[in-house]
């Protein structure tokens, strides 16, 4: 068995393999050759084979730790979060100082506690719970595996969930001193930095996202640019990431030509067009054209650092995206008696967390009870189609049909008296332009809504409404249908 569990030391899983079936031959309920193979069959992605080696080890030798928490690593790669939690128990009741076993429960409860915040009744309390024991779990984890740069990570993550972003920062500094090149460590510290405001420290980690995020940065034949003075050069900037932090960051354009930089920017052919508004952009070309010729280059998300942005020096100039030159469909008028108030209720992204920045639709009754209102959804992709909107509890009037880009949608924005959006490239456009928006947020927000505070400083129009509680969409919606009431009394707002 020390042979092959060498072979497999040594990379050589063929031959640990081997190994292992001649010891089963002789002995089939040798459970440590069991578990060996389930290992094996782990590595190379058959986990449903590795369930079945893992729990013919447990029923052999139920008194080994390490063979529940195999288990449950591989129940947890095939879906079955709740088997996955019954391992992991079982393990640390065998062994209490299993710290895998902790990090990988904490990690079970805090998705499943995620997912059920602000439910109504029990439900919603046991994912409070489930929430609290996670960050035990995380907790004990460091205490009993200090070296474990997993365990810092998880626990700096659960901190920032539950709005401690200092203790989270904490974490993350353990885990960098542990592993300085922890790409998620480095990148986490920035996010807990930046929801700080201590922005000029964060800079240099943010760049980690890169690494962390596992997309190659772009390489082009000309050098990146260095922050020295760009008058004179022409600079690419190009855009990464979601379509809202290119809206968000495309403000430095006017600051570096003002600076005597000619600016090339590359973005999303959805972003072309309403770019070509930026003022000081001199070319704009999307990523299915070719590079035209440039002296540096740089992300947009990359010049904060460049130009050593701090909280009392975002580049203002807001609106810097507009109408202007670009060919959109107006909306009708509709009855203007009523305030025209746009709808984006449901993110489309990608990335992990999308979901807890999501209204459900059925959730958006107390909007509905506003007197003197016409409803406009600009809500695109599944959560926008007929079926989803169907079961909505307020009238809608769809604006989606025909949007093919972002200067379509700016155009739809421009004739509202309102927009109200959970964290979307809606939102970012709607304060981009400078109109009126309310933007909803979850509890634990993105860093750049900052952890308080109903204004946002990279948009002067937009107002924040968060939530005060994991996942309760509904106090928050209370409050926004409050302060609708009070603005439809009013006379109506003619968008300008």
């Amino acid at each position: 068995m020390r042979t092959a569990t060498r072979r497999c030391e040594d990379r050589d899983p063929t031959g640990a393999e081997r190994l292992c079936h001649e010891i089963l031959e002789e002995d089939a309920d040798y459970a440590p050759a069991l578990c060996l193979l389930g290992e094996i069959a782990s590595a190379r992605g058959d986990h449903e084979l590795a369930v079945g080696l893992f729990q013919r080890a447990v029923s052999i030798a139920g008194d080994r730790p390490h063979y529940h928490y195999a288990l449950g690593c591989a129940l947890a790669a095939c879906g079955d979060a709740a088997g996955a939690e019954t391992c992991y128990r079982d393990a640390l009741a065998l062994a209490p100082g299993h710290a895998p076993a902790r990090i990988n429960l904490g990690c079970v409860l805090q998705a499943r506690g995620e997912s059920g915040a602000g439910t109504a009744g029990p439900a919603g309390l046991d994912a409070v719970r489930q929430l609290e024991e996670a960050l035990g779990c995380f907790r004990a984890a460091a205490e009993l595996a200090p070296s474990s740069t997993d365990a810092w990570i998880n626990l700096g993550y659960a901190l920032a969930q539950q709005r401690l972003p200092d203790e989270a920062r904490q974490a993350y500094d353990r885990a960098i001193a542990v592993e300085p090149g922890n790409a998620h460590a480095r990148l986490n510290r920035a996010m807990a930095l930046l929801a700080l405001g201590r922005w000029p420290e964060a800079w240099d980690d943010y760049e980690w996202r890169w690494a962390a995020s596992g997309f190659p940065r772009p390489v082009f034949a000309r050098p990146e640019w260095d922050g020295s003075a760009p008058a004179g050069k022409t600079i690419l900037l190009y855009t990464e990431q979601g379509y809202g932090d290119a809206i968000q960051f495309v403000r430095y354009v006017p600051l570096l030509a003002a600076r005597g930089a000619r600016v090339v920017l590359r973005c999303q052919p959805e972003l072309a067009g309403i770019f070509a508004t930026v003022p000081g952009v001199a070319e704009v070309v999307s990523t299915a054209q070719p590079v035209p010729e440039f002296d540096v280059h740089c992300s947009l998300l990359g010049v904060p650092r460049l130009v050593g942005t701090t909280t009392e020096t975002v580049p203002p100039g807001v609106p810097y995206l507009s109408l202007a030159s670009v060919a959109a469909p107006v909306p009708a008028r509709g009855s203007r008696e009523n305030l025209r108030v746009g709808l984006v209720w449901a993110s489309q992204s990608l990335f992990p967390g999308a979901a807890l920045k999501s209204i459900p639709v059925d959730a958006l009754a107390p909007l509905g009870r506003v007197a003197g209102v016409e409803f406009c959804s600009l809500q695109m992709g599944a959560a926008g189609s007929a079926e989803s909107t169907a079961r909505a509890p307020i009238a809608l009037r769809d604006m989606t049909a025909g949007v093919r880009d972002f200067s379509d949608t700016a155009a739809l924005i421009a004739g509202l008296d309102l927009t109200i959006s959970v964290d979307t490239a809606v939102a970012h456009l709607a304060g981009a332009m400078g109109r009126p928006v309310w933007t909803l947020l979850p509890y634990a927000a993105d860093w750049r809504w900052e952890p308080e505070g109903p204004s946002s400083r990279w948009y002067p129009s937009m107002r924040l409404f968060r939530q005060q509680r994991r996942g309760d969409w509904g106090e928050v919606l209370a409050r926004a249908a409050d302060q609708l009431h009070r603005l439809s009394r009013a006379e109506p707002i003619s968008p300008t």
